[in-house]
């Protein structure tokens, strides 16, 4: 019965309501400025203090098999381990794991939504359940770019009490090559 109802639910948004943004928040398990998801996540792990590192401060995950990096920023002036803004890209195979970052057991990342790398144009357009977005393209790659930054009349926007959300999407031959997601740091 849920699961029926989790349909019926779901299909109006997708067939009849496409302006509806409804943002993802979270990657394996990880929520945007929620700390404790952060902790609970990777409590197993010996993290490296990254609040000394780069500018905003950040870490780097790679996956099992190191052909993915899921980079995490966290937010100026909030609790440890919020997080405001996260990053996923295919990882090149000369690269090192740095200095700030660890390899964990994740296969991949993967969005609440469904968002993950190599998914191609038409099922991203699909998930993401709106034709609100901007589209260009150059040199053979398409960016597509998502903003929120209506503060004032933004349910989303002011349950996290932050001024925009900011969704960037990278697809070179129609597969989902780089994404970057969250609140951006001034």
């Amino acid at each position: 019965m849920k699961f029926i109802v989790q349909i019926f639910l779901s299909f109006p948004l997708v067939a009849f309501n496409q302006d509806i943004y409804i943002p993802d928040t979270s990657v394996n398990g990880v929520s945007l400025m929620y700390g404790k998801s952060f902790d609970k996540k990777f409590s197993e792990y010996n993290l490296p203090d990254y609040y000394e590192a780069d500018h905003p401060p950040k870490l780097e995950f790679i996956n099992a098999d190191k052909t993915q990096k899921f980079t995490v920023f966290h937010c100026y002036g909030s609790g440890k381990n919020d997080i405001c803004t996260f990053r996923i890209e295919y990882r090149k195979k000369s690269d090192s794991i740095p200095f700030y970052g660890v390899k964990i057991n994740d296969k991949n990342f993967k969005t609440d939504r469904g968002i993950q790398l190599g998914i191609t144009l038409e099922t991203f357009k699909i998930k993401i359940g709106t034709t609100n977005y901007k589209s260009q393209t150059r040199k053979g790659v398409t960016k597509i770019t998502i903003d929120l930054n209506d503060f004032k009349n933004d349910k989303f926007l002011q349950a996290y009490n932050m001024p925009t959300y900011l969704a960037e999407y990278y697809f070179k031959n129609g597969r989902l090559i780089i994404f970057e997601f969250g609140f951006p740091n001034p």
